[in-house]
């Protein structure tokens, strides 16, 4: 069962992600995301972590 603070919690986490993108902080991309995550773009691409 979700609770409001999980849901909060995931607000929060991506809003810090959102905030990390646009302002290319790759340290806080780091510590946001986990190592095997991958980025899906509209082509198809799927983009690793690394990149």
């Amino acid at each position: 069962m979700t609770t409001e603070a999980d849901a909060t919690g995931v607000r929060s986490a991506y809003g810090r992600y959102l905030a990390a993108m646009r302002s290319e902080d790759r340290a806080a991309l780091d510590a946001l995301l986990a190592d095997d995550s991958t980025l899906k773009h509209i082509t198809g691409y799927e983009q690793p972590k690394a990149e």
